[in-house]
């Protein structure tokens, strides 16, 4: 039977024709009929998801993250003493053990055999191997460079996180008694820094706060001096920068000794 067709205001049927307005039994569904078919295609064609980040990233070199995360984020919003501390232990710790490795593919027992191997390894001086306290610090910064690649979704979870870097046979130190103090303080009369060793003694503050001060921070007259900054190597030069924290910034009153 041939498809009907619309023809000056009437409908042909083939057969005959019907005056306009008329229902014509399946008019209708042959015109839906293609709409609903290409309806039917697009809603079973295979979508395509794009795929998690991190799987995106298995060719990814360890070593290649780690000097992007130093450039662009640890060089910008760390501490300069503190940048240069994460990037001695990515260059001469890290990457040398760890650093050809696939980012995506880098497990705990990466990072603990890398822990263990650093623990044996000799200083450069020749004497002894390195700390307890050092190889956590290096631990500290693969952890904080694997935990920015997980925010970035380059990698699933920070198996850094997985591994305990813990410091064996953690000694105690205990400090000098007064009798020590004095004896300290008559032995470095003639030298050269005993100021140094006066205030380092009797204020208890950090070495780096005690090299920073400045005739400006002391108050001779109040004896009271203002510690607002510390001294820092950062890479081959020496530079004053603020304070380890916020707290850190005060006013202490000074012993008579110092005055």
């Amino acid at each position: 039977m041939p498809a009907p067709t619309r023809r000056a205001n009437r409908v042909n049927c083939g057969g005959g024709s019907a005056p306009p307005g008329t229902h014509v039994a399946g008019a209708g569904r042959d015109r839906a009929r293609p709409a609903r078919a290409a309806r039917s295609v697009a809603s079973s064609a295979p979508t395509t998801k794009r795929p998690p980040r991190y799987l995106q990233q298995t060719r990814t070199a360890a070593g290649g993250v780690l000097d992007q995360w130093l450039a662009e984020v640890a060089a910008k919003q760390l501490r300069p003493s503190i940048y240069t501390g994460y990037e001695t232990n990515v260059r001469l710790h890290i990457k040398p053990l760890i650093g050809s490795k696939k980012l995506a593919k880098l497990t705990a027992r990466d990072v603990r055999q890398m822990i263990e191997t650093l623990r044996a390894k000799p200083l450069s001086r020749g004497i002894g191997i390195m700390s307890d306290r050092a190889v956590q610090y290096v631990h500290a910064t693969l952890r904080a460079a694997l935990e920015q690649a997980c925010r970035e979704e380059l990698i699933s979870r920070n198996v850094a996180k997985l591994v305990q870097s813990n410091v064996r046979d953690a000694g105690q130190h205990e400090p000098y008694s007064v009798d020590e103090s004095k004896r300290l303080l008559i032995h470095a009369q003639r030298h050269r820094l005993h100021a140094l060793w006066v205030l380092l003694v009797m204020l208890g503050i950090r070495r780096g706060e005690v090299l920073a001060l400045r005739w400006t921070d002391a108050d001779l007259d109040a004896g009271t001096v203002a510690v607002l900054g510390s001294l820092q190597r950062v890479g081959p030069s020496l530079q004053r920068v603020p304070t380890k924290t916020r707290g850190s910034v005060r006013t202490i009153p000074l012993p008579t000794p110092c005055v």
